[in-house]
């Protein structure tokens, strides 16, 4: 699959995701996004899942022995999973995916603060 040279980057912020993987990549495909920023995965443990058509979900969150809090992820299109690079989750509100583009390598950080309000934090530059 060819990439193209425009990246579309949006973000998504769910109740509950859990089970409803599909719904967030036809929500994707819809708004033709490339990568998504997903605050609320609700899933216990950091971790890839492969999704519908290829698309694969990566998500930070607490230790699978606890209840599952409100955690963060990043959600790929299959033009870039396998571009992925690097993915280090750092925690139930932080994690980063780096990704290696024509020869560059951009890094996607998502944040989640501790406020009520939710403010992703999505930066790219080239190395």
């Amino acid at each position: 699959m060819a990439i193209s040279p425009k990246l579309m980057v949006g973000n998504l912020k769910t109740t509950r995701p859990t089970g409803k993987e599909r719904e967030l990549v036809e929500e994707a495909k819809r708004l033709s996004l490339d990568v998504v920023a997903i605050f609320s995965t609700k899933r216990g443990g950091s971790n890839t899942m492969e999704l519908d058509d290829w698309w694969k979900l990566f998500y930070s969150g607490v230790n699978p022995a606890k209840f599952a809090q409100a955690v963060v992820g990043i959600l790929v299109s299959p033009q870039l999973a396998n571009c992925v690079d690097e993915w280090i989750p750092l925690g139930v509100r932080l994690c980063m995916l780096r990704l290696k583009l024509l020869g560059r390598s951009l890094c996607l950080i998502q944040a989640q603060p501790k406020l009520k309000c939710t403010v992703p934090v999505i930066c790219g530059r080239n190395y």
